[in-house]
């Protein structure tokens, strides 16, 4: 099973612990702070394979492990923990067995995913996908910059020709 939960800049121990529990089938809503940890910890450490994703972690605000019920790395017995995080830092004070960085995407790759998330296909006018490669370009091949752009871009469904008061402040900052 996979897992994901999104910790960010504030984390919310309970909302984290919902997060983990709900596609493991658990429970958890009639248990206090305590208890819901050794449930959930209990849970992750039953054998079972269990890749837990903790996206967007941060590292001004310490994350207590322990506390949400997430096992440390000699008592997981199948389940894997996956943290990212922007910050470096934080996988220093984790002690990581091992750290992969990603880089910038390529060209290519940062405009497949800025069609993925604006809902761009090659059917598109020349107009959407000339403005749209502009974008992608402009967002210097930054996924979290390229997936912001363009979900709003699809979200609040712009019309093309507005598509420029994104590209505007792109260009300004390149």
């Amino acid at each position: 099973r996979v897992v994901l939960t999104c910790v960010s800049f504030t984390p919310d121990i309970k909302k984290i612990q919902d997060d983990i529990a709900g596609p493991l089938d658990l429970k958890l809503k009639d248990y206090n702070e305590s208890d819901r940890s050794k449930k959930l910890w209990s849970r992750l450490t039953n054998g079972e394979k269990i890749l837990l994703i903790m996206d967007d972690v941060w590292d001004e605000v310490p994350l207590d492990f322990a506390a949400i019920g997430i096992p440390d790395s000699d008592n997981h017995k199948g389940c894997r923990l996956l943290v990212t995080s922007r910050s470096k830092q934080i996988f220093d004070k984790m002690e990581c067995v091992e750290r992969i960085e990603l880089g910038l995407l390529s060209e290519e790759d940062a405009w497949i995913m800025f069609q993925y998330y604006a809902g761009i296909s090659n059917s598109s006018s020349n107009d959407v996908i000339s403005k749209g490669r502009v974008i992608a370009k402009e967002c210097k091949q930054l996924p979290l910059a390229i997936s912001i752009i363009a979900r709003r871009l699809k979200d609040q469904q712009l019309p093309v020709h507005e598509w420029d008061t994104i590209i505007k402040p792109l260009m300004k900052y390149a």
